[in-house]
């Protein structure tokens, strides 16, 4: 099946907490920003007039999302919160009444989008039909660095979400890859401390 001309509309998101399960977010999303850390160069001008090129190391990768919760429990699919991811408590709160508390904590998570032409699709983190396009953007080991609430009398309550990581780990390992295909995408693994994808 081939390429649509854009990908519009309509996407599949996961989010998944390290050694959890993928949670599905798209029905309190609306809008997904990426922004891919610079790789950056610097010059030396030299003596002769030239000019000397040195590479940088790549800036974090950062994604955001617009939310609109009415919960502050975000492990039941699909969500219905988001506090929990930003504060990283030990323990997933998920009794009434639910409590979402600052925390020093800062939870590793996996976000996956998943653009596709199957209509059957219901994970970011899924595997799409055969003979549908696909186009996945995956970033793990990132973390939730920022909650911004707005809301006022016309508008509902939004919440502007931001999950950013490293593009490597450690070990020079990516924690991000896009993947894409016009016959089927398989799903991915299941998120842990040694797998990512």
């Amino acid at each position: 099946m081939a390429f649509p001309d854009v990908w519009s509309e309509y996407a599949l998101i996961s989010i998944t907490k390290q050694a959890g399960s993928d949670i599905e977010f798209a029905t309190i999303i609306d809008s997904i920003r990426i922004k891919e850390g610079d790789k950056d160069i610097d010059l030396i001008a030299t003596m002769g007039g030239g000019r000397l090129v040195v590479t940088k190391p790549q800036g974090p990768v950062e994604i955001s999302f617009d939310a609109y919760p009415v919960d502050t429990d975000p492990w039941t699919t699909p969500a219905a919160g988001v506090a929990q991811l930003f504060d990283s408590p030990t323990t997933n709160d998920i009794t009434d009444p639910k409590v979402s508390s600052t925390t020093r904590f800062h939870n590793k998570y996996r976000v996956a989008i998943l653009y596709t032409g199957d209509t059957a699709a219901t994970s970011g983190a899924g595997a799409t039909a055969a003979a549908t396009n696909s186009f996945r953007y995956v970033l793990a080991d990132c973390y939730c660095t920022g909650m911004d609430t707005d809301s006022s009398s016309s508008d509902p309550m939004k919440v502007s979400l931001t999950f950013k990581g490293a593009p490597l780990d450690k070990t020079g390992t990516a924690n991000r890859k896009i993947e894409s295909s016009a016959t089927a995408l398989a799903a991915l693994a299941a998120y842990t401390a040694s797998v990512k994808f």
